[in-house]
């Protein structure tokens, strides 16, 4: 979902992960961080609440088993990121 040599497009709507793509690019992808399936579990506020639920009762924890986060990586701090009206 996002490259450090890539620009910041947008952000996870339920985690706040960057993402060096459009939303509409994001279309059906699974975010590396939450596991939120773009454009389902992310298609109205109610929705992306739901599933920040689940990925903070699973203790925030990593979803993607392909690629870990960085080093540094604080889902806390990441939260922070998530678009404007989405909490």
């Amino acid at each position: 979902m996002t490259d450090t040599n890539l620009p910041i497009v947008d952000y996870c709507r339920v985690c706040g992960l960057p993402w060096a793509m459009t939303r509409e690019e994001a279309q059906h992808e699974i975010c590396p961080s939450c596991g939120c399936h773009i454009g389902l579990d992310d298609i109205d506020l109610e929705s992306a609440r739901e599933k920040r639920d689940e990925w903070k009762n699973e203790n925030y924890t990593w979803w993607a088993e392909y690629r870990g986060p960085s080093p540094n990586w604080d889902p806390i701090e990441q939260m922070k990121k998530i678009p404007h009206g989405w909490l």
